[in-house]
């Protein structure tokens, strides 16, 4: 929908991701509820002091992440607590009322796309499916050779991808053991400058 916020975080797992088999009405074939794996994320923006030469974290912030269908399924089988992931979806609020009975909201991000962040290490691909990734609203649709025009004229939209009116199996709960990035003194011994900044571009700042 043209309302509809669409936005890229990169993040860390904050507990290991819980995934859920599609419910189907056996009388029907109806699928009632999509395969889905829900993860939760915190993002947390860092800043770079120029006069004490340190990284300092901002507030986190955090998102639940939907995914359904294949995605789900695969972030289920690869994505662990403590992995760093960059996501892509739609973003919406979702109200809940939490096991005290008060109303709450959290913010969740009905993912297209995961993928492991390579900043700070290695991943091996392995493909499960073909196809090719449904464009966002504004993009430009590309064609493979051999299925007409190489560019789609008009400009897709993706389709809700949400369950509607499916309620959430578990109320996500804050991680206390999950450990944000701390700040570093230069002269510590355990300062690793290439860790904050693989790319080495504050080197020169």
């Amino acid at each position: 929908m043209a309302n509809d916020t669409y936005l890229s975080v990169r993040g860390w797992v904050a507990a290991q991701p819980v995934y859920y088999e599609e419910k189907v009405d056996e009388t029907t074939g109806e699928v009632l509820m999509p395969a889905a794996a829900f993860v939760r994320i915190g993002v947390t923006p860092r800043y770079f002091n120029r006069e004490k030469r340190i990284y300092i974290d901002g507030v986190t912030s955090w998102y639940a992440v939907r995914a359904y269908g294949q995605l789900g399924k695969n972030v289920s089988t690869c994505v662990t607590r403590g992995n760093p992931l960059l996501v892509r979806g739609r973003l919406m609020t979702r109200p809940y009322i939490d096991k005290d009975g008060n109303e709450r909201s959290e913010q969740t991000i009905i993912a297209d796309s995961i993928g492991i962040d390579l900043t700070t290490g290695i991943a091996q691909y392995r493909k499960t499916v073909n196809g090719t990734l449904a464009p966002l609203p504004g993009e430009m649709h590309m064609r493979s050779a051999g299925q007409g025009d190489d560019v789609d004229a008009s400009f897709e939209v993706d389709p809700d991808t949400d369950a509607a009116g499916a309620q959430d199996p578990a109320d996500y709960v804050e991680d206390p053991d999950f450990v944000m990035a701390s700040e570093v003194a230069e002269d510590d011994p355990s300062y690793d400058s290439t860790r904050e900044d693989p790319a080495g571009v504050l080197a020169h700042v």
